[in-house]
């Protein structure tokens, strides 16, 4: 059996469809938590009306998506646990995908499998295309996550993945009091600790609001970014783990000149560059970051502009 762990927070216009697609699934051994985290709306009301005994809710006092995640996981029977975010879906053979990859790569402690990405504005849908991929077929083995991870897509987010229980236990569970990056910063530390099989099929559905789900508020200062660092102590010798890390000051240091903190910019691109000096993407993105300093132009759109004049194609940011 499987166990799927959907944190459920004032999501009550779209956990139908999230739900829905649940009980769609042609792989039909499993079990849903859903963990209501204090949701002042009915959507914990809309899930206790699904008639599927495999589907079960448990309420909670607000406590943040980490702590419902963790909640979830601990309330779960299965050896396997999936995770999907309550205004997410997935396709009818996500779960099938991921059993066959946990036949086939028994050694992997995760599976994943690719994703759509689908903008709800427009009703454009995209499947991401990663780069330095170590296997040629459909799937295999990705040994090289924090390479891959590094690029311009993600090839795992919280909807296509699962992980056995016993690795969930060995990373310590979702961070605690971390408001945004956990997730991200979870994945990688499972592939810290075994191996990904991972599916190229896309299985899942990504959605974005117009509103955009990675324009968060900013902390300056950040635990996650601790988090991070010592990726590069459980991750040594783990190809890329030191670009992957770099990728993520990189990241925070756009996010702070977005969000108009230039100082905290400033450490964030100190700190990618002493963990990778050689990535050119970093002194890209700074000078970027420097032009829209000058001319009073948002950074995301300037590297959005900079990007198409480039011919780059859409991606998640």
């Amino acid at each position: 059996m499987i166990s799927i762990v959907i944190p459920l927070w004032n999501k009550a216009p779209y956990v139908g469809r999230c739900l829905d697609s649940v009980v769609a699934q042609t792989y039909r051994d499993f079990e849903a938590v859903v963990v209501d985290d204090g949701s002042t709306d009915d959507g914990p009301e809309r899930v206790a009306a699904y008639a599927d005994g495999r589907i079960r809710l448990v309420r909670q006092p607000n406590g943040g998506v980490a702590v419902a995640r963790n909640r979830g996981v601990s309330e779960a029977r299965g050896e396997w646990v999936a995770f999907l975010d309550a205004d997410d879906e997935w396709a009818p053979d996500h779960l099938a995908t991921l059993v066959d990859l946990m036949a086939r790569y028994p050694h992997c402690g995760m599976v994943s499998a690719s994703y759509w990405l689908h903008h709800d504005a427009t009703g454009r849908r995209w499947q991401p295309r990663f780069a330095a991929l170590p296997f040629s077929g459909p799937d295999g083995v990705m040994t090289n996550y924090y390479e891959v991870a590094s690029g311009a897509n993600a090839p795992v987010n919280m909807n296509t993945f699962a992980v056995r229980r016993d690795v969930f236990q060995r990373c310590g569970g979702f961070p605690v009091g971390v408001e945004s990056g956990e997730d991200t910063w979870f994945e990688a530390r499972c592939c810290a600790e075994t191996d990904l099989a991972y599916s190229l099929h896309p299985t899942s559905v990504y959605h974005l609001f117009e509103a955009g789900k990675n324009y968060r508020a900013f902390r300056r200062r950040n635990p996650v970014d601790d988090l991070y660092d010592g990726l590069l102590r459980v991750g040594r010798g783990r190809p890329g783990v030191r670009r992957f890390v770099a990728s993520w000051h990189k990241q925070r240091m756009t996010h702070a000149v977005h969000c108009g903190y230039p100082a905290t910019a400033l450490r964030q691109f100190a700190r990618a560059v002493s963990i990778c000096p050689w990535d050119k993407k970093t002194y890209y993105q700074a000078f970027v970051a420097l032009l829209s300093a000058v001319t009073r132009r948002d950074v995301y759109d300037l590297m959005q502009a900079l990007g198409r004049r480039k011919g780059a194609g859409q991606t998640k940011d």
